[in-house]
């Protein structure tokens, strides 16, 4: 039987279980998905115990590390989606980082960017695509 993860039809995701929610052409919002927290390559377990953010104006490039994740039995590098600079990160994370375990989509965000061009969305897929793509990793 299939699990059922929650897939927002609005986000963007790429295959290492990150998702992007385009707030318009410059700006976007990016998370783990449901799935990151099940999927042992990926962070695993949804008991967080630290992220490590990066800091507000650092440029990040796309597929390359930018926040670390550390569970009870893992730590793991979180890697971009999408090339840009980090224009807020998510301080609730800091007092309370099961937030990104317990409510991916929501409260768990990780980190607003300030994209340059929006064709590197290009590359993600889109939830029906990324159902598939998981679907072949059980």
């Amino acid at each position: 039987m299939t699990k059922k993860y929650s897939l927002p039809k609005d986000l963007l995701y790429t295959s290492n279980h990150m998702w992007a929610k385009i707030m318009n052409e410059k700006i976007v919002i990016v998370g783990l998905t449901d799935y990151a927290f099940e999927d042992t390559k990926a962070v695993g377990y949804r008991s967080v115990l630290h992220i490590e953010l990066p800091n507000v104006g650092k440029r990040v490039n796309q597929a390359e590390s930018m926040a670390t994740i550390e569970t009870e039995k893992t730590v793991t590098e979180v890697s971009s989606p999408l090339s840009g600079e980090v224009l807020e990160v998510n301080e609730k994370l800091k007092d309370d980082p099961t937030l990104i375990g317990s409510d991916p989509y929501g409260k768990g965000w990780i980190v607003k960017l300030r994209i340059g061009n929006l064709k590197q969305t290009e590359g993600l897929m889109d939830s029906q695509k990324y159902r598939k793509h998981i679907d072949g990793l059980s």
